[in-house]
């Protein structure tokens, strides 16, 4: 089973959008969907499982399309960067700064 990693979110990030989604293409329960939304928003890495009838560039570009940042996990090191991406990003913003 394919996973995708949603690991950030932009300006305009519209989480009702991105809740609706994850209820439409994975089936997702409202709660479900509303946790993934929050967990996202908090800064945490939101991990799914998708079946294979999921079209997952349609989905991946419907996501990106309401400000969120995915994409479909190929290997441990693709996670690994992406983590360290987001370290990156913690230890430069301004109010990590010393």
């Amino acid at each position: 089973m394919e996973k995708i990693i949603f690991y950030d979110w932009h300006k305009g990030f519209n989480p009702i959008a991105f809740n609706k989604l994850l209820r439409k293409h994975l089936d997702y329960s409202l709660f479900e969907a509303k946790q993934a939304a929050d967990e996202l928003l908090a800064g945490h890495l939101v991990v799914i499982a998708v079946t294979s009838q999921l079209n997952i560039s349609e989905f991946l570009s419907e996501i990106t399309n309401i400000g969120a940042e995915g994409s479909l996990i190929v290997d441990r090191i693709q996670i690994a960067e992406i983590v360290e991406q987001q370290i990156e990003k913690l230890l430069t913003h301004s109010i990590y700064k010393k």
